[in-house]
């Protein structure tokens, strides 16, 4: 057991990567700022087909998100960014996915994420059992300025994907 933790521990970083997608009707492009761990994906960035602004969102790998609340698909999660004290704020949940509520709170932490190390975020799946994304976010803040420029108009970029 302490063989394959020591192993995952030394499997080098998956570098933060920006994904750009331009709509093959619409010619609407949706960018991300992905970094990736063990436990999910950690995406910043935007998708006009599918709803307004900029967002942060967790992909889990390992299971379901449970919803606190049954109409609004809404639970909290507490997250920390580096040493900071932890936060719970409300994320939207839907099977795999969550997001930041708040376009508000969404924003600030967008910000914060450009400038830190290291986000943790803790959660429960489905069935009740804690789950924790850990996401390494050194060397994040290019791929996230460029992700948050496409995405506001004031960036964009010399190739974009063809349709």
């Amino acid at each position: 057991m302490l063989a394959l933790a020591l192993a995952a521990a030394l499997q080098p970083a998956v570098p933060p990567a920006l994904e750009v997608e331009r709509d093959p009707i619409t010619d609407r492009v949706s960018a991300f700022a992905v970094i990736r761990a063990p436990q999910g994906r950690l995406a910043i960035g935007c998708d006009p087909q599918e709803y307004d602004g900029l967002r942060m969102m967790v992909h889990s790998t390992r299971g379901w998100f449970a919803r606190a609340e049954f109409v609004s698909r809404a639970r909290r999660f507490t997250f920390r960014f580096d040493r900071a004290r932890p936060v719970r704020v409300r994320w939207e949940t839907s099977r795999r996915t969550a997001w930041v509520g708040s376009p508000h709170t969404a924003s600030l932490m967008i910000a914060r994420a450009r400038t830190a190390q290291r986000l943790a975020i803790r959660t429960k799946d489905f069935e009740g059992r804690e789950m924790d994304f850990v996401f390494d976010m050194a060397g994040a803040r290019p791929v996230i300025d460029e992700a948050v420029g496409i995405c506001t108009g004031a960036f964009v970029p010399t190739a974009l994907p063809r349709s």
